[in-house]
């Protein structure tokens, strides 16, 4: 399936409502999950990278580094799957903009600026490092 054909579809069990955005990986898409009936962005991965081994496994790897964690400012990975094909992370909806977009107005004032990257900072500093993550996406070590 074509990432862009996938608007009204279910993947999973995730019924998919439009399309939030798209980078180097796939594009993510507003969804439905239909069990638990919520909201939810599911990323799913580039079409032309589903053969490719070492993709996939860098895929799975962003997966498993963002469920390795617990945060506020960080997306709570529901899971990873693949479904006629198509491979997917489901993961917590948040609305509203992304940095990218709220840069979009021109330089952010020093104060906005540095609560921003205080939250990010603060966000990533329980991280692991990548190495120590394993197939769990639980800290080994």
């Amino acid at each position: 399936m074509e990432p862009d054909t996938l608007t009204g579809r279910t993947v999973g069990h995730s019924l998919i409502l439009g399309r939030l955005g798209e980078g180097g990986m796939g594009v993510v898409y507003q969804a439905r999950d239909t069990r638990l009936d919520r909201l939810a962005a599911l990323k799913v991965m580039r079409p032309d990278w589903a053969g490719d081994p070492d993709r996939r496994r860098r895929f799975v790897r962003e997966a498993q580094a963002a469920s390795a964690l617990n945060h506020p400012n960080i997306l709570t990975i529901y899971e990873i799957d693949a479904d006629a094909g198509v491979d997917y992370i489901a993961m917590e909806f948040v609305a509203g903009g992304t940095l990218a977009d709220i840069m979009k107005s021109g330089p952010l004032a020093a104060e906005r600026a540095l609560r921003l990257t205080v939250q990010v900072a603060d966000a990533l500093e329980p991280m692991p490092p990548i190495s120590s993550i394993g197939t769990s996406g639980r800290r080994t070590s």
